[in-house]
């Protein structure tokens, strides 16, 4: 299996751990709340030389459970002359970060009913589980970056989202049963995912693919293999060339292959929220076109982030996600006052939803990091930012716009991927041992 042999070459490439600065965050992404964070350390600003694996710390972690709730009223529905009000209690699902050690971790998304709609019957069902080692390689302007992921996955984006990647496909839902009987086998991936890019001032390559262990797959699929560009200006463009995922599944089709074509993306970003616009030609499917919008975090989408709100089309409604309980473990809970601060790594922990408000996925992105984010050598702190609706993006495969008919056509074939960002700090302080 050429990705296992791919995925021990990466093992035996590990050398010197790097201390120095660390930016992960493409030139076209616009700036955010954590821009003033890679500014708290005075050191000598030098970039990271070497290979570096995140070290948050051995058998530390994040739980979070929560409860999904769908709503509506027939006197607001959009079209429906058959709508009614309802309010359902859906997906109870218990989320769970780990980290091993350096470079090594595991997530998992677990729900309590494979029922998309209701919480019964009890019936424990995987959305995701799966071990990850992963790492960042850098030597002046050349960043390298990769990650070996092993189980059931329902996200690709690494090592950090472009705005491209903004407009990805979610995997449906179809494997949840009360959609279709009998239901579609996992809808995700599943097997070994191997993902890896390289780039230089904006400008790289991209990989991404998978060998299947799937009771309905086999074998390996380039996913994804593509060149980039990526320019920031008045406008902020992007472009892929190459192999590019496929967008398109029913029943019968799933995600998970790639076929040649190119992406372009340009917009603009106006006090930090950005506006843009997607044309994308894939040659398995043909032309689709998007719209997106960026947004900071504010007082209205911090809540719609908190709360995990979503406009949900089938059936039509409110998708609501309240947190019941969370908690970090294994972290300091507090340092001496007059603690150095020797480092810090910047995380967003991302949900992307599928368009009736199902939130199946959670993955944890490196941003930044600077200093000596050690953990045997330094207590290592959290501290949470805002959690917050950031991304709405729209495709659509309608590329027509002579008329008023054809924006309809174009907002009926759309799908809507949604993106709740939550920021986290790890900081690193002196031990009292040390002082």
């Amino acid at each position: 299996m050429r990705f296992l042999v791919i995925g021990a070459f990466l093992f035996l490439t590990l050398s010197v751990e790097a201390s120095g600065r660390l930016d992960l965050s493409p030139e076209t992404v616009p700036n955010r709340s954590w821009d003033e964070e890679r500014k708290l350390l005075k050191f000598e600003g030098l970039n990271q030389h070497g290979l570096w694996l995140p070290d948050l710390g051995r058998n530390t972690g994040f739980v979070d459970v929560s409860v999904g709730v769908h709503l509506w009223h027939k006197s607001l529905s959009f079209g429906d002359d058959e709508a009614s009000n309802r309010s359902v209690l859906r997906n109870f699902q218990v989320r769970h970060l780990h980290n091993f050690g350096k470079g090594l971790r595991s997530t998992t998304v677990l729900r309590t009913s494979r029922n998309y709609q209701h919480l019964e019957p009890l019936e424990l069902f995987v959305d995701e589980a799966f071990v990850e080692s992963l790492g960042y390689h850098q030597q002046n302007q050349h960043q390298w970056s990769y990650s070996a992921k092993l189980g059931r996955m329902r996200y690709l984006r690494f090592p950090y989202p472009d705005l491209i990647s903004m407009y990805d496909q979610v995997p449906d839902i179809m494997d949840l049963d009360g959609l279709r009987n009998p239901p579609k086998s996992y809808s995700g991936y599943q097997g070994l995912l191997l993902s890896s890019e390289y780039s230089n001032r904006g400008k790289g390559f991209h990989f991404s693919g998978i060998q299947w262990m799937d009771s309905n797959r086999s074998g390996s699929d380039i996913i994804e293999y593509y060149a980039f560009l990526r320019r920031h200006g008045f406008f902020d463009i992007e472009l892929r060339w190459g192999v590019l995922a496929n967008r398109f599944q029913d029943d019968g089709f799933f995600l998970g292959t790639g076929s040649s074509g190119y992406s372009v993306h340009m917009g603009k970003t106006i006090k930090r929220w950005h506006v843009g616009f997607l044309y994308e030609y894939l040659k398995a499917e043909g032309i689709r076109t998007g719209v997106l919008v960026e947004f900071t975090p504010n007082i209205i989408n911090r809540k719609l982030g908190e709360w995990r709100v979503d406009y949900t089309r089938e059936p039509q409604g409110i998708g609501l996600q309240p947190t019941l309980w969370e908690t970090h473990y294994g972290f300091a809970k507090t340092v001496d006052s007059e603690a150095d601060l020797k480092g810090i790594v910047l995380a967003e922990r991302t949900t992307t939803y599928w368009q009736n408000g199902q939130g199946r996925n959670f993955y944890e992105h490196i941003i930044f990091k600077d200093g000596n984010p050690d953990s045997d050598l330094y207590d290592v702190v959290i501290v949470e930012g805002p959690t917050y609706l950031r991304v709405e993006s729209l495709v659509s495969q309608h590329n027509s716009f002579r008329s008023k008919q054809d924006l309809i056509d174009w907002e009926a074939s759309r799908q809507g991927p949604a993106q709740i960002a939550g920021l986290i700090e790890y900081r690193y302080y002196e031990k009292r041992s040390h002082q």
